[in-house]
């Protein structure tokens, strides 16, 4: 399986709110620095799945713990919520393939 972004499917709406949404945050001080992802993808089947991705490229800067668990769950809530309304592009793209043994 692999998490991938499907760059050439964002929108200016999807970017700027991403980029408006950082800069909250970081403004806020809820953000920390930026530094390498180290997202990894789970699940089982076969094919190709497109949702929400956003929130996890910031979800390595939130901090540890309660907080920021409750945090990135938000995050990711109200993207989910802007995908399904139309008014986001879900950027994120999960590939899933079975391999013979």
């Amino acid at each position: 399986m692999a998490d991938e972004l499907a760059h050439d499917e964002i929108d200016a709406f999807t970017a700027a709110w991403f980029w408006d949404l950082q800069a909250v945050l970081e403004t806020s001080g809820d953000l920390g620095p930026d530094r390498p992802r180290r997202h990894h993808g789970h699940g089982h089947g076969h094919g190709e799945h497109r949702g929400p991705y956003l929130h996890r490229y910031l979800a390595d800067r939130l901090e540890a713990g309660e907080g920021g668990a409750r945090l990135f769950l938000r995050l990711r809530e109200l993207e989910r919520l802007r995908v399904a309304q139309g008014l986001l592009v879900p950027i994120g793209l999960r590939l899933v393939a079975d391999v013979p043994p």
